[in-house]
């Protein structure tokens, strides 16, 4: 007779963790987590933004770019965005200017100030990463030139900061009586 009672018990024990576990499963909120325009998706039991940032453990502060809010109660499907925002110092044509930026290279950085990158010269490479630490660099962006060497004037287009960038560039020897 105890049989029955074993094959009941097993049957409902089974039953209950079937059942209750799809029944957790049915809370987990499938959410799209993008971290500086890359996406990834995320299974949570989390109830809030925070919740989901905790769990993975991300870190932002307070000039980072969150979408939305920490404390936004989650839905199903929910995107959740992070632009993290990085300390830039970039020399431009002799100045120098500090930032914080969203860009993520130092290509994005230069085009955000507005200047034209076709044909700069930088001093790290123009596509690398630039990390949460943030970066420091250079670039010199093309300058129309015009210079006349042996009664011969040329006009070019040059990536260079100072007339004495063009001489030591075109090779220009400055004779005694041309410095004044």
């Amino acid at each position: 007779m105890k049989k029955p009672t074993v094959a009941l018990l097993t049957a409902g024990l089974t039953a209950t963790l079937v059942f209750g576990g799809g029944a957790a499963s049915a809370f987990a909120n499938e959410v799209e987590l993008v971290i500086d325009g890359v996406p990834t998706q995320v299974r949570t039991y989390g109830t809030t933004v925070g919740d989901v940032l905790n769990k993975n453990k991300i870190e932002f502060n307070q000039r980072d770019y969150l979408s939305p809010s920490a404390d936004t109660k989650l839905t199903q499907g929910i995107s959740i965005e992070i632009n993290y925002i990085r300390p830039v110092t970039v020399r431009h044509d002799g100045v120098t200017v500090k930032l914080w930026t969203m860009a993520s290279t130092p290509t994005q950085v230069v085009q955000k100030l507005g200047l034209d990158t076709d044909g700069a010269v930088f001093s790290v490479d123009p596509t690398a990463s630039i990390g949460r630490e943030g970066l420091s660099f250079s670039v010199v962006t093309p300058k129309n030139f015009t210079y006349t060497v042996d009664g011969e004037t040329y006009t070019e287009k040059l990536a260079l900061e100072t007339v004495q960038d063009l001489l030591a560039a075109k090779q220009i020897t400055l004779g005694a009586e041309e410095i004044g």
